[in-house]
């Protein structure tokens, strides 16, 4: 190969090189943007959750025996 050969290897993969990784990164930035509709609703599950959570923590009795139990299974049923 001679000098214009790499030449004309450079220019015509230049623009490929060049606009691949772009094209990839502009995938990555839509797919997170499409991805925030369903953070959004992850977290409003979450907080009805948390919000529920907290309404059966209010009605426990804490000075019943084995009150932990309860403790326990309240906080085992927010972690699921």
């Amino acid at each position: 190969m001679g000098h214009g050969d790499h030449e004309l290897a450079a220019h015509l993969l230049g623009p490929p090189c060049t606009l691949l990784p772009a094209a990839a990164a502009a995938f990555v930035g839509i797919r997170a943007y499409a991805e925030f509709e369903l953070l959004a609703h992850q977290s409003a599950r979450m907080q009805a959750t948390m919000q529920a959570a907290m309404a059966d923590l209010a009605t426990l009795h804490l000075d019943r025996p084995l009150a932990s139990n309860d403790l326990g299974a309240a906080l085992y049923a927010v972690a699921i």
